[in-house]
């Protein structure tokens, strides 16, 4: 949970899009299928922050993203944080994340007191909160970062976090980065037949199979490309190497058809109107 991808050769030359060809033959389709173009989105959230994110200054990117879960709004003031949020929401056992979630007041072992704003709480769905400390290697070795967050743990209450750990740059490579980026937009997008026909013949893939190959028999392109992602996200499909997830990843059936987590996003939503 919450672990460093394996650092390991990676394929970043095929860039951010994925070369896949899309077909003009949707005669297979059902004829209500909606239009992603069409679906309503939910009202955003306010952020749950217990402070406002500082003026930009030199070195400061301020950005946001948004709970796929909660549809709240998370604020970040650096290129880092914005890459960790997006690392704890690939880990499909975290619920929600808080940023700037809590002012702990401590003292150090020599007796100096500290304030220190933990810059993110990642929640899992079984309620585990983990206290993250989030720095650019070059501040954590000035800072000496992993003694920092041992003495900053015991002073941090269990309704805030239930463990406390260090997290930089060097946890987060480009491509897993980049993974984390687009498992978040694809949990955003309203459920369709793709899905419930990835599910159908996942079990089949027994075999290591490229993306590409799974998504030809259904047409390919990107409407087929998403849900696969989706399924990867949600443990159906096991990806059988490391690096940026693409057309010609090799994935393979894990087992067991996982459930969508975020099943306010399922279509039709049965009972709910859209």
């Amino acid at each position: 949970m919450l672990r460093a991808p394996s650092r390991v050769k990676h394929r970043l030359g095929h860039g951010w899009s994925f070369p896949m060809p899309v077909s003009s033959d949707f005669s297979f389709l059902p004829p209500d299928m909606p239009d992603r173009s069409i679906l309503l989105a939910p009202a955003i959230r306010d952020t749950l922050a217990i402070r406002k994110i500082a003026k930009r200054s030199k070195g400061s990117k301020i950005g946001g993203l948004v709970c796929p879960a909660t549809f709240r709004l998370i604020r970040t003031e650096s290129e880092i944080e914005h890459a960790a949020t997006q690392h704890c929401y690939a880990d499909r056992a975290v619920a929600t994340v808080r940023e700037q979630a809590a002012r702990i007041v401590g003292q150090t072992p020599e007796g100096d007191k500290f304030t220190h704003i933990l810059d993110l709480v990642a929640i899992t769905f079984k309620g585990l909160k983990l206290g993250l400390v989030v720095k650019h290697s070059s501040k954590a070795a000035k800072m000496r970062l992993c003694d920092f967050v041992a003495t900053l743990a015991p002073w941090t209450p269990k309704r805030v976090a239930d463990r406390v750990l260090p997290l930089t740059n060097r946890d987060l490579p480009e491509f897993h980065v980049r993974n984390a980026q687009h498992f978040l937009s694809v949990r955003r997008d309203q459920r369709n037949v793709f899905d419930d026909l990835v599910r159908e013949a996942a079990p089949l893939v027994v075999e290591p199979t490229t993306i590409r190959e799974f998504t030809a028999q259904f047409g390919g392109g990107e409407f087929a490309f998403r849900p696969v992602l989706r399924a990867i996200f949600f443990g159906t499909f096991v990806r059988l190497e490391d690096g940026l997830i693409d057309a010609d990843t090799e994935i393979q059936f894990s087992g067991s058809v996982e459930p969508d987590l975020d099943q306010d996003r399922r279509y039709p939503m049965p009972g709910k109107a859209h």
